[in-house]
């Protein structure tokens, strides 16, 4: 009997915070879509997210007051495998920090573009200071224009983030990234304890993972 009341609180924990983590994922596709199908002069370019070699999603993070910092947000990081694909998804945290504040602001929609896998990578080892550890710039827009085609990565990281529907250009400077290693053990169980067994896992860990790929495929054809 002892056993069974202290186990319960425990499992009812474990299948509340996987809710939230698949909730996260369902969040964060239609986050990513709604920013790469923004009006034209606004959406991400269809190159960058090609050229992308890492893919962080924070959807409705930055609770931002007037003259306050933001609050940070649960997200999750993907990176492209060596065969051109996404890889699972590896849960992650928006610590405090200068973000720069935005009057009016309440919440965000935020997409973070890679140039380099290996700066996702280094979350697994501490944090990464946005501006500090690795450049970030706010993004070129434009999906479908002419200069769509030719632009480059001349960033680290670019950033997208849109609020309420509108293209917000919020400032991320000083922000930092860390790894949420105990949602993605609880997650993933036993490879959850490691970034790069979830990585390297070849095949999509569920129906809402693969749809966060496809979402992410689609945009960069």
């Amino acid at each position: 009997t002892f056993l069974f009341t202290i186990t319960l609180p425990l499992q009812a924990q474990f299948k509340n915070k996987r809710e939230k983590a698949e909730l996260s994922i369902e969040n964060a596709t239609d986050a990513f879509e709604s920013l790469a199908n923004m009006e034209e002069g606004e959406s991400i370019p269809q190159a960058l997210i090609a050229k992308a070699e890492g893919i962080v999603i924070f959807p409705e993070a930055l609770k931002v007051a007037i003259g306050v910092g933001g609050q940070g947000g649960r997200g999750l990081a993907l990176v492209r495998l060596e065969d051109g694909s996404w890889s699972n998804p590896y849960f992650v945290g928006m610590g405090e920090g200068n973000i720069g504040a935005q009057i009016g602001v309440q919440s965000a929609d935020i997409v973070l573009l890679f140039r380099n896998k290996k700066n996702v990578m280094s979350l697994e080892k501490g944090d990464l200071a946005l501006g500090g550890d690795v450049g970030i710039a706010a993004g070129p827009v434009g999906r479908n224009s002419s200069v769509s085609t030719d632009v480059g990565f001349d960033a680290e990281i670019y950033s997208y983030s849109k609020s309420k529907g509108l293209y917000a250009g919020i400032s991320l400077e000083g922000t930092v990234l860390k790894a949420n290693k105990k949602l993605n053990e609880e997650y993933y169980g036993r490879e959850g304890k490691n970034m790069e067994s979830v990585f390297r896992a070849t095949n999509p860990y569920n129906e809402n993972v693969s749809s966060l790929q496809q979402a992410i495929k689609k945009a960069s054809l």
